[in-house]
């Protein structure tokens, strides 16, 4: 059975006593993509000075992508079980993005997706050609840098690009 990668990345309101302020997940060999805003979940006073200058103006704040955390938990374990098979979120830092996942799926009341691997995976590295790819990326997307959505595409871009022959 083949597992479908999804990468994710978050941003959140700093390093100490990290609180989430967007979310966004982009699938391998696709173009589905899933992105939200929780609007209950941090305050700009909980935020760091570079989130403040460089984070928060990077937010879409459409309604489309702006709901509760309970909201955002359900909307997203629906999207991944939209997915046949098992499904496994890759990040480039798991101890950073992967709490979150866990927070979203424990504590929200809906519980994890059935088809959720529990245990977050991390890119494919294929000798450096991973962040030449990353770096590649970034050349074009530089001013979107820490928008979650746009950092999740470049998890798959990087990726896929690494590893084609």
């Amino acid at each position: 059975m083949t597992v479908q990668r999804i990468y994710f990345d978050t941003e959140f309101t700093q390093f100490e006593s990290p609180r989430l302020i967007s979310i966004a997940l982009v699938a391998e060999g696709s173009d589905r993509e899933f992105y939200a805003e929780p609007n209950d979940t941090y305050q700009p006073s909980d935020c760091s000075d570079f989130v403040l200058d460089v984070v928060l103006p990077r937010l879409t704040r459409l309604p489309e992508h702006t709901m509760s955390e309970a909201h955002l938990s359900f909307r997203l374990a629906e999207w991944i079980e939209g997915f046949s098979g098992q499904v496994e979120l890759i990040s480039d830092a798991p101890a950073w993005d992967w709490p979150f996942i866990a927070q979203l799926f424990q504590e929200n009341g809906y519980g994890w997706p059935r088809n959720l691997i529990r245990q977050c995976g991390k890119p494919r590295e294929t000798h450096g050609k991973y962040g030449r790819r990353m770096a590649e990326y970034w050349v074009t997307h530089y001013a979107m840098m820490h928008n979650a959505l746009t950092d999740a595409r470049s998890l798959k871009y990087a990726e896929q690009k690494a590893n084609r022959p």
